[in-house]
């Protein structure tokens, strides 16, 4: 699992490197090139569920940089369309309905972390105090008509946000490189307020069919959370494979996955067990 990827100097804010949610683009393509000279092949989600020497890379989010870095991939590597999976938020991409983490990145590289306090009715007068941690823990448990009304507090620039991500015309364009797949409306723990997660994972579906021409048969939780409800959602929706954080053996809606940022040398040592 790949989060950003910085393809130019200092083209990704340090927030996201600090996170480790970014990767610079020399460091992602040695590390692939490492798994591939193990021994281990690229291949589609089928192929890693049927067989460990198989790997198969997802990206979440729909940013900007994912279609340059798929075109290289498949120029570096010569990958297939399935062995690269990219999940698209449509409502950063496609509705301009704004949420998530990146939102509150770019708003704290406005207002600072602690001015946001007020918005969300949290108050950081400890300095101890883990405040993105505790602003991610709210803003992912709300919903989205509650977003919205503390995304009017933020004053964000939807210039700058809409920057961040693919839209629909680059969205086609990687379609045609790699496999799409939905990462729902909103960027939340679908498991808070259920009635509009089955909303959200079937009308996602729909808009990125319309969109690309084609079914779209993968749904990638956001923030990686899911339970069996969610999973039966996804799978009422008919997509065929989820991609989760957790891992449920047997089961095609929790495929665990690494994130490359955090399990680099991880990965690399289990190789070499």
């Amino acid at each position: 699992m790949v989060h950003r990827i910085e393809c130019h100097e200092n083209s990704v804010p340090d927030i996201y490197f600090k996170r480790n949610l970014a990767i610079k683009k020399d460091e992602l393509i040695d590390f692939i090139s490492n798994l591939l000279s193990e021994g281990l092949k690229v291949g589609s989600v089928k192929n890693t569920i049927d067989n460990s020497d198989y790997f198969h890379l997802s990206f979440d989010d729909g940013f900007k940089e994912h279609l340059e870095i798929a075109q290289e991939l498949k120029e570096i590597f010569g990958f297939k369309d399935d062995t690269m999976t990219f999940a698209i938020n449509v409502g950063n991409s496609i509705t301009f309905n704004y949420t998530g983490m990146d939102v509150l990145y770019e708003a704290i590289g406005k207002n600072g972390e602690s001015a946001l306090g007020q918005c969300f009715g949290l108050d950081f007068t400890n300095a101890e105090d883990d405040i993105i941690g505790k602003l991610k823990e709210r803003i992912i448990a709300i919903s989205p008509d509650e977003f919205s009304q503390i995304r009017n507090c933020l004053r964000l620039e939807t210039k700058r946000l809409s920057a961040l991500f693919l839209n629909s015309s680059e969205i086609r364009e990687l379609a045609q490189l790699a496999t799409i797949a939905s990462h729902g409306m909103t960027h939340r723990d679908l498991t808070n307020h259920p009635e509009i997660s089955q909303q959200e994972i079937r009308q996602s579906k729909r808009i990125l069919e319309e969109l690309v021409g084609r079914e779209i048969q993968i749904f990638s939780y956001p923030e990686g959370r899911c339970n069996p409800q969610i999973q039966q959602f996804c799978k009422d929706a008919g997509y065929v494979y989820s991609l989760s954080i957790s891992h449920q053996q047997d089961n095609p809606y929790c495929i665990g996955r690494f994130c490359i940022t955090n399990h680099r040398k991880e990965i690399m040592r289990r190789l070499h067990e």
